[in-house]
């Protein structure tokens, strides 16, 4: 219970202080997140009692799909409203906004792929932890998959969220341009953006 408190209490504050002031390919929380994530999944697993580890795991998955996932989802949705307007900026003269709200989706769809990229690492590094401590415990090891498992679902359904914004994103795009010059002109644009997709 002390454990599932802490971990509530930092991550909300890792989610208030989220910045991207460095101009970085993620925010902050990104990061910041998953550091208090790990830190708290080791504690539990370095307690050797593969009960308890579990129901680390399954508290810290659950607040993967909604807490931390609505954060993402919340700021992907305010910058997919700015993409209305992004082909008639694209041949505008104010190409600072332009590029401000590129920068914004791109960090936006940024935070969900890495956050993803990060719940493989995590699962994959609690694994090997188990594997090592519960070498000669099968049913250690059995529980641990089992409950592991969930952590590979959550970040399956991140990356579903990266793909379909993609897809809807070009589709869009795509149908609002008049031409090969201006559908070259939009792909330019974009194919110079520094991103981690």
């Amino acid at each position: 219970v002390i454990e599932e408190y802490f971990m509530n209490q930092d991550v909300q504050t890792a989610i208030e202080l989220d910045d991207n002031s460095d101009n970085a390919q993620t925010t902050s929380m990104v990061d910041d997140v998953f550091y208090i994530l790990k830190k708290c999944s080791e504690r539990a697993f370095s307690t050797c009692d593969m009960n308890s580890a579990c129901a680390i795991v399954n508290l810290l998955n659950s607040m993967l799909q909604t807490l931390y996932k609505d954060q993402l989802s919340s700021k992907l949705a305010v910058c997919w409203e700015k993409t209305q307007h992004l082909t008639q900026l694209l041949f505008a003269q104010d190409q600072g906004n332009q590029e401000k709200v590129e920068s914004s989706i791109i960090t936006a769809l940024n935070n969900i792929q890495v956050s993803a990229a990060h719940i493989g690492t995590l699962k994959n590094h609690l694994m090997a932890h188990t594997m090592d401590v519960f070498e000669h415990v099968p049913a250690a090891i059995k529980m641990a998959t089992h409950c592991l498992d969930g952590l590979g679902d959550t970040r399956d359904s991140y990356m579903r969220i990266v793909h379909q914004y993609i897809a809807k994103f070009v589709k869009d795009q795509v149908s609002k341009v008049s031409g090969p010059k201006a559908l070259g002109t939009l792909l330019e644009r974009f194919g110079q953006q520094n991103y981690e997709l």
